[in-house]
């Protein structure tokens, strides 16, 4: 995944709260906005670049986001 990819929410928040989505998950997605690449999420979440990137597939997986 490349790091200059914008992760963007494509559930409205409703049918975000009905994900499966364990702490770290929903820290990651509070996050998106739209604006902020995957590089810049590993820095502002202070993760380290393995999970911050499972944790974008998952939500990926989740169809919860999508990448630009």
């Amino acid at each position: 995944m490349p790091l200059s990819c914008i992760p963007r929410r494509v559930m409205d928040e409703r049918t975000l709260l009905t994900l499966p989505l364990d702490h770290r998950a929903g820290f990651v997605l509070a996050h998106v906005d739209g604006e902020t690449s995957i590089r810049t999420l590993i820095d502002v979440c202070g993760l380290p670049h393995d999970e911050l990137v499972a944790l974008v597939t998952g939500l990926l997986a989740l169809r919860a986001i999508e990448l630009e």
